[in-house]
């Protein structure tokens, strides 16, 4: 990664850390297509990688006001999504993963 790759990756993750410690969402939202653009290695894993980073400093932050009945539900959410995850890498080529990925992230743009 060059120099000026690196710029724009770590501005892409600053702003998206920046809007998930705001309102709760958005790190890969905003992050993950410009990852991929700059190189479609840094998606999933690294950008994961940073999201669970800034979850537990946001959680650590937060921790007199979780409500741990609903962490509970959304970990146990994790558990389908994470195995349809690694089955799609598993079973897709690099490109076709960047083109669901990109399908994907405009399905939850609407």
């Amino acid at each position: 990664m060059t120099g000026p790759e690196f710029a724009v990756a770590a501005t892409a993750v600053a702003v998206g850390a920046c809007l998930q410690g705001a309102v709760g969402f958005g790190l890969n939202l905003v992050s993950a297509p410009v990852l991929v653009a700059i190189d479609p290695l840094l998606v999933p894993g690294p950008a994961n990688f940073i999201g669970l980073v800034l979850t537990l400093m946001v959680a650590y932050r937060e921790r007199s006001s979780m409500d741990l009945t609903g962490v509970g539900w959304a970990l146990l959410g994790r558990v389908p999504g994470t195995i349809a995850g690694t089955v799609a890498v598993a079973a897709l080529a690099p490109r076709g993963l960047a083109i669901a990925f990109a399908i994907f992230l405009l399905c939850g743009w609407g």
